[in-house]
């Protein structure tokens, strides 16, 4: 790839098409790298090779949002590019827009053909035997969302396959302060009733920086049973969706849990109730990066999370080096 006449052209890469109908397959999943300065970068480029060396040739990578700082910056593309190599090159990026992404800008780097009239970044594939959704929760407004919705619905009526996941940035529950902003409470009153009206089992999201993962319905805790498998936690056949933030991948910052008023909000229960596992707690958080590596079998969904604390004097190492925080399996 690149201008063969100005001599600005890539190193030679290969990549993988999507398996067949039924295929198992593996991809990677990190949120909110948020590339900046060069510490930021040597972070990120720490996560990218760390996720490599446990899952060398994944079919693809999904980047939740916020990609960097400032959509607008170009070093901070530099930064990011740079700290990506080489996975960015051996497989498809699939990616939701976040709040530091502006529209032009990501859509220059990854032109992706939106299927939501008005609404970048909104679309769906297949891979193997899961379908996918990818929504754009930077355009909230009641008009927005329900167009969003209307197209999800359609979307799915024609393409539901055994495994249905939608992705996404603003994350409609997690254990953070955001928890009672108006755009998540927007977002989560128009979207969660929708994910467990049409059965979606995964939901994987960003923006809040710390882990947390949850089976959620209406707006409670869904109290799914689990039995322990090989070091992780197994549920079967869930009826509710698998809500999961999988932290940050860069150093920018560490979101923590508040007090709220569960009473003003839609679909939240008090005192994160809903929340099964969390890096975070009431004014502090886990100050560690990580990343999700995702299988997906006809019989099985199986998110690994892993953390690591790179070394903020200097990012080429860990202070603390790459530990399994949690690990799930959905079964059906």
């Amino acid at each position: 790839m690149g201008d063969a006449e100005r001599r600005v052209v890539s190193p030679i890469r290969s990549v993988t098409t999507a398996p067949a109908d039924e295929a198992s397959f593996r991809f990677v999943y990190a949120a909110d790298l948020q590339a900046d300065a060069p510490q930021s970068e040597q972070a990120i480029r720490r996560m990218f090779d760390h996720a490599a060396e446990r899952l060398p040739q994944p079919a693809w990578l999904f980047l939740a949002g916020d990609l960097t700082e400032n959509g607008y910056n170009y070093t901070q593309w530099d930064r990011f590019f740079a700290a990506g190599e080489p996975l960015l090159g051996s497989c498809f990026t699939v990616l939701a827009q976040g709040n530091h992404d502006s529209d032009g800008d990501l859509d220059n780097h990854f032109p992706i053909r939106s299927e939501a009239e008005g609404i970048p970044f909104v679309y769906s594939f297949d891979c193997g035997c899961a379908h996918f959704i990818v929504l754009n929760t930077q355009y909230d407004a009641p008009e927005q969302l329900d167009r969003q919705a209307a197209w999800m619905e359609r979307d799915l009526a024609a393409h539901r396959r055994r495994w249905n996941i939608v992705l996404l940035h603003k994350a409609l529950y997690a254990a953070t302060d955001h928890v009672d902003d108006a755009d998540i409470d927007r977002l989560r009153g128009r979207l969660a009733p929708l994910f467990e009206a049409w059965g979606i089992d995964a939901v994987l999201m960003g923006h809040d920086h710390s882990f947390s993962r949850s089976f959620v319905h209406e707006g409670r805790n869904a109290c799914v049973p689990a039995s322990t498998e090989e070091g992780r936690q197994v549920f079967r056949s869930p009826a509710a969706p698998l809500y999961l933030v999988n932290g940050t991948g860069g150093i920018s910052k560490w979101y923590h849990m508040i007090r709220y008023d569960a009473s003003v909000l839609t679909r939240v229960s008090a005192a994160y109730e809903f929340i099964d596992r969390t890096s975070a707690d009431y004014g502090r958080s886990l100050r560690e990066q990580s990343f999700t590596l995702v299988e997906v079998t006809p019989q099985s969904l199986t998110f690994d999370t892993w953390f690591f604390r790179c070394d903020g004097q200097d990012p080429r190492r860990d202070e603390r080096p790459p530990y399994r925080f949690d690990a799930v399996r959905i079964v059906r």
